[in-house]
């Protein structure tokens, strides 16, 4: 969790208290372009260590790599042919997988 922003509440001039408002830092990712043509980038947010898997629309693996760092993944997919791809990515708390278009 952490701390997004702070109000102060006035009840009288002599007190003053300070509520801090605490929003949870969802884990996700995000994938652009998608559409996509040669190449797709997978950008963690919240996530340390994470593996990602490619699967095409009939459940076959395409791709996969395990123990990444919490950075930018680009990853080239010019091979493949065109249609409807899933990206999966795997933390040791949670999957999450999303849907991306190959052009």
């Amino acid at each position: 969790m952490r701390t997004i922003f702070g109000i102060f509440i006035c009840l009288s001039v002599l007190s003053c208290r300070k509520d801090v408002v605490v929003l949870e830092e969802k884990a996700g990712f995000s994938i652009f372009p998608n559409p996509f043509i040669k190449e797709v980038n997978v950008l963690p947010v919240g996530i340390s260590m994470y593996s990602i898997l490619i699967y095409d629309s009939v459940g076959k693996l395409i791709f996969s790599e395990s123990n990444l760092k919490s950075e930018l993944k680009i990853i080239e997919l010019s091979t493949i042919e065109h249609g409807v791809y899933f990206i999966q990515l795997k933390t040791k708390k949670e999957t999450i997988t999303k849907k991306v278009l190959k052009h």
